[in-house]
């Protein structure tokens, strides 16, 4: 009789274990696929990053996770770059004509920025300020945009500047990125990513609300 309650004391005790290591492994490879999550941002929808308007994202966790510009909001913007409108050398101050800016730097291969480009026709183009300049800003390999691409852009303003220029220079390599910058050349606001919508305090920077 003993010896059966030893077998399923036994029992009892390794099932009560495997449980336990079960559970820890669970929480392991959660934790672990977090992390790897975050430092894989740049594979990971824009949605899971910005989760959206009205949230201000946490710019220390943003950094970490290698996302970041190296000029941030109420500093200087880049004005004096040179970029391409059409195939003129020109440059961002040029194109502003001391008027706020709205940059979309977007990549033809993101699907986000698509879909930005979507709901930035449906949404915030009716809310603009009637002086801002928008610009999509694409590198200057791209030669023609994909028809999807070209039926949302028809009605805005092209740039192309070099992106391994900004990439090196100014760290922008996420897509998309919204930067809006005022009419003295000083950062307003920055979004990477879309998440559900862009963030109020940045439409407040460009639109009627």
């Amino acid at each position: 009789m003993s010896s059966v309650k030893d077998k399923y004391r036994g029992f009892k005790e390794n099932s009560i274990f495997r449980l336990a290591v079960g559970i820890m492994l669970t929480v392991c490879g959660v934790a672990i696929g977090v992390y790897l999550g975050v430092a894989a941002v740049h594979r990971v929808p824009a949605s899971e990053i910005i989760p959206g308007a009205g949230r201000e994202p946490d710019a220390e966790k943003l950094r970490q996770a290698g996302i970041y510009l190296e000029f941030d909001e109420g500093e200087s913007f880049p004005i004096d770059e040179a970029v391409f409108q059409d195939s003129t050398e020109t440059t961002f101050r040029n194109i502003a004509t001391d008027r706020p800016l709205a940059l979309i730097f977007i990549d033809p291969e993101c699907d986000h920025c698509l879909v930005l480009l979507k709901y930035w026709n449906k949404v915030v183009e009716k809310l603009l300020l009637p002086e801002v300049v928008v610009a999509v800003c694409v590198d200057t390999s791209v030669i023609q945009m994909p028809k999807e691409y070209r039926e949302v852009i028809a009605d805005k303003l092209m740039i192309r500047y070099s992106v391994s220029h900004f990439q090196s220079k100014y760290h922008l390599d996420f897509y998309p990125t919204v930067v809006t910058v005022d009419s003295r050349g000083i950062v307003r606001a920055i979004q990477f990513g879309l998440g559900r919508r862009l963030r109020e305090d940045l439409l407040e920077t460009i639109c009627i609300l």
